[in-house]
């Protein structure tokens, strides 16, 4: 790993020319500079919501299951509880 990335920020470059640099390519274009992070940033949004609408699916589903198991232990409950009722009668 080169020695001008600070691990404690996410891999981001501590230099300020290459932070500048950075900014500067995703800015607007003025004079003929364009914004060469357009696509860049368009595919990672793509990606990002792609990944949080599975994880939205992936909640909801844990949701469901919690819902079957909790359903699923009052049932359980409710046979242990008429077995033992029988039993006794």
């Amino acid at each position: 790993m080169p020695s001008s990335y600070d691990l404690f920020e996410s891999g981001l470059p501590k230099s300020n020319s290459t932070t500048s640099m950075m900014r500067s390519a995703t800015t607007s274009y003025y004079g003929g500079t364009t914004n060469t992070n357009a696509p860049t940033t368009s595919n990672n949004e793509t990606i990002l919501e792609k990944i949080l609408q599975e994880r939205l699916l992936l909640v909801q589903q844990i949701a469901e299951l919690n819902k079957q198991h909790e359903m699923t232990q009052e049932e359980l409950a409710s046979l242990e509880a008429n077995a033992l009722q029988q039993r006794i009668t």
